[in-house]
Parts: structure tokens; C-alpha cells; sequence
């Protein structure tokens, strides 16, 4: 929703359609990111930019950075919260980052585990109001990876209850061999 009100306002304020869509380019989502990272005062404020480096790497194509990002935000996500209760956006995210490299790598195995860990979290505000990012989930569909998308469907269940109808439907969808329009959470 934040991302639409910025596009609309964009619109309104007199850029093409061609800017619009440049201010969400791989490229300049990444810039940003790393911008918000430099400028954090500490670890806790660099988390969820960095989340969002990880993610635009991959887009871009800088695995090395991505998984650098990965690796940094697994890390912060466990070391500056109560283990009993890490911070589920960072590990979500750090682990999808990671799924993808590993699909990249031709490792789809290895890809899967990392989309079932990304929902193996007690959800945040975040994961419990939008949902899931499915990313990983529309890449390992694309390549026929059925099973493990709708084991992710299952585990995201538990902490996205407001999302149960959409993951119903993408579940049947899914099981007629179909890839669900998974609209906005599809966004980093």
C-alpha cells in the first residue's frame, strides 16, 4: 500500500510513467537501500534496509553482495533481539536472499529448505498484516516446485491470518499446476 500511495503521488506530482516505474528499478531500489544503511545510526536501524539490499542484489544480479547482505542480516536478526524471539522480518527476508542464490547456484534443494526456514518465525507486524514475500515461492513454481510452495503456504498460515483466504486460493491454484498472480507480495 506504502509503494502504491508513493506511485500515486509520483503520478501527481508530473513524472512519466517511465520515471515512476525507474524510481522501483532494481538498480535504484538497491542505491537507496545502501543509502538508509550508511546512514543508520546503529545495527538496529540498518536491518531493514538491509533487507531490502539483499533482495535488490539479487535482482541486479550481485550475488557476492547479496549473500554478504544475507549472511549480515541473519546475524543482526538473531544477535540484537531475545533469542527466544529474533526478529522475524530479517530472518524471512534473509532467508528468501538466500533460497534465491541457491537457485541461481542450480541447487534447488537447497533452495527449498531456505523457503520453508523463511516461514519457520512467530510473524511480525509486518508478516502478520501484508504477508509473506513470495518471490522464492513464484521462482521454485516456475521451475515445477510445487511441494515445497505449498508446505511454505502451510508454515505461513500460522502467522498470516488475514492472508488465509489469499493462501486458500493460491493453494488451489497451485494444485491444478497453475503459478498464482501473487500481486503485491511480490514486493521486496
Amino acid at each position: 500500500m506504502k509503494k502504491l500511495l508513493h506511485v500515486v503521488l509520483l503520478l501527481a506530482a508530473g513524472l512519466s510513467a517511465c520515471d515512476v516505474l525507474d524510481q522501483f528499478s532494481p538498480a535504484r531500489r538497491l542505491a537507496k537501500a545502501e543509502e538508509e544503511m550508511r546512514a543508520a545510526k546503529d545495527d538496529y536501524w540498518r536491518l531493514w534496509p538491509l533487507g531490502e539490499a539483499a533482495m535488490a542484489s539479487v535482482d541486479v544480479g550481485d550475488y557476492e553482495k547479496a549473500k554478504r547482505y544475507a549472511d549480515e542480516l541473519l546475524r543482526l536478526s538473531h544477535g540484537l533481539f531475545p533469542k527466544e524471539r529474533p526478529d522475524a522480518d530479517g530472518i524471512h527476508k534473509g532467508n528468501l536472499v538466500l533460497g534465491r542464490l541457491a537457485l541461481r547456484a542450480g541447487n534447488a534443494e537447497e533452495s527449498k529448505a531456505y523457503l520453508l526456514e523463511s516461514a519457520r518465525v512467530e510473524g511480525s507486524p509486518a508478516l502478520d498484516s501484508f504477508g509473506p514475500n513470495m518471490t522464492l515461492a513464484r521462482e521454485l513454481l516456475d521451475r515445477g516446485e510445487r511441494e515445497a510452495v505449498l508446505e511454505y503456504f502451510d508454515l505461513c498460515e500460522k502467522f498470516w491470518e488475514h492472508g488465509r483466504d489469499k493462501l486458500a486460493t493460491w493453494r488451489k491454484q497451485v494444485e491444478a499446476g497453475e503459478v498464482p498472480d501473487f500481486g503485491a507480495n511480490m514486493i521486496s
